[in-house]
């Protein structure tokens, strides 16, 4: 049951996102979803490297190593630093206001993911799942004041940010203040531990936040914010399939730590294979069944082309690939081999990225996420394969 909800939670918080894009374009059109997609990926991969890795560090710290304390003191420090560079970078943005609204959004997420890394680490995961929930009551309740009383996108982001923030408080926080005795805020030598062993962490994932902005990037130059507005909303369908298998990771993570400890046979492994295959079976079909149709009615725009629906769909069961070698490479602390990969696919992505646009169009920038996935893949498993040899 603990697994069963907080895999609830996942799709929850998945549908949110999709819901606020879904609410954003109804109301300012694709231009305003292009606008509002590249900065989230701008602030997202900033949040990423100051949440260092602690979303996973922590769950998997089964034996215990560190106090809770350390943990939140330097959760406040990099929080702190994180909120200031983004304020910082609003200043100067073509849309201040949006920008600083989307960050005040992701500064209640970066704070939910210490929180729920504290609950997965201490068997309470099904707390994601009802925190997600009320969540998503709250995010209903301003989307319905937001389309009645017709106020502007920036406005209903930081009201969205309000609700959050109150839950944050009130349920999240108020769940967590048990694991904290005799706090004192102080960067102690644990901090600086924890900071030298989840840096790699977080800059593998700071690069793989920078491999959803980069892309965006490209069709915002070379073509229209209207094109990112259609690459936005059809990978918003990988990224809830891929949410999915993170979350269900996520949660084994502490027997998949100890797995590794103990043995160095990855015969275990072949019920996810099986399982992931008809997972992806599931993703093809949805793809080139049913994304067309939701997507015309939803967002009233033209059909993406089988060549497209055919590449995201490769994309989508790559991700679910990579979040499983990861999430395994994690577990064997090999932080520095999760860097090499992601810095050498990240080069390739923007390499790729401007061939593929200069020759092929909007769907060379598809084909070069496909590309840059599969060689995430192909090294991590060669680097798996070369622990276990």
């Amino acid at each position: 049951m603990n697994k069963i909800i907080y895999l609830l939670g996942t799709i929850i918080f998945s549908f949110c996102q999709w819901f606020t894009i879904l609410v954003i374009s109804n109301q300012g059109g694709n231009d305003m979803v292009g606008k509002y997609s590249l900065y989230i990926a701008i602030i997202s991969f900033i949040a990423i490297f100051f949440n260092l890795g602690l979303r996973n560090y922590i769950p998997s710290d089964v034996d215990r190593k560190f106090e809770n304390n350390s943990y939140l003191n330097l959760k406040i420090f990099s929080l702190s630093v994180f909120f200031i560079f983004g304020a910082l970078i609003s200043l100067v943005c073509d849309n201040s206001l949006l920008f600083f609204s989307i960050l005040l959004v992701k500064f209640c997420d970066s704070i939910s993911d210490f929180v729920y890394a504290l609950f997965v680490k201490n068997g309470r995961a099904y707390l994601f799942g009802y925190s997600q929930f009320l969540k998503l009551l709250a995010l209903i309740l301003m989307s319905f004041l937001y389309f009645y009383f017709g106020y502007r996108v920036e406005f209903y982001l930081i009201s969205v940010f309000l609700c959050m923030l109150l839950i944050v408080l009130f349920f999240d926080i108020n769940n967590i203040i048990q694991y904290f005795k005799k706090y004192k805020i102080i960067l102690n030598d644990d901090c600086k531990i924890i900071t030298y062993n989840s840096l790699p962490l977080a800059i593998s994932s700071f690069i793989i936040s920078l491999s959803i902005f980069v892309p965006r990037y490209f069709l915002d130059i070379l073509f229209s914010s209207e094109a990112v507005a259609r690459f936005t909303y059809i990978t918003y369908y990988s990224i809830f399939f891929s949410m999915v298998v993170t979350s269900v990771l996520q949660v084994r993570l502490p027997k998949i730590s100890k797995d590794v400890l103990n043995t160095t046979n990855f015969s275990y492994h072949r019920s996810s294979i099986i399982i992931g295959g008809l997972y992806s079976v599931l993703i093809i079909v949805f793809f080139y069944v049913m994304s067309n149709p939701i997507s015309s009615y939803i967002y009233d725009i033209e059909p993406y082309s089988y060549l497209t629906l055919l590449l995201v769909s490769i994309y989508t069961i790559l991700n679910l690939v990579n979040s499983y070698l990861n999430i395994i490479l994690v577990a064997q602390s090999k932080g520095k081999y999760m860097m090499r990969v992601y810095i050498n696919s990240l080069l390739m992505l923007v390499v790729l990225c401007y061939l593929g646009s200069v020759f092929l169009d909007t769907n060379g920038i598809y084909l070069s996420i496909c590309l840059s996935s599969f060689i995430q893949a192909f090294l991590m498993l060669y680097y798996l394969r070369k622990e276990k040899g």
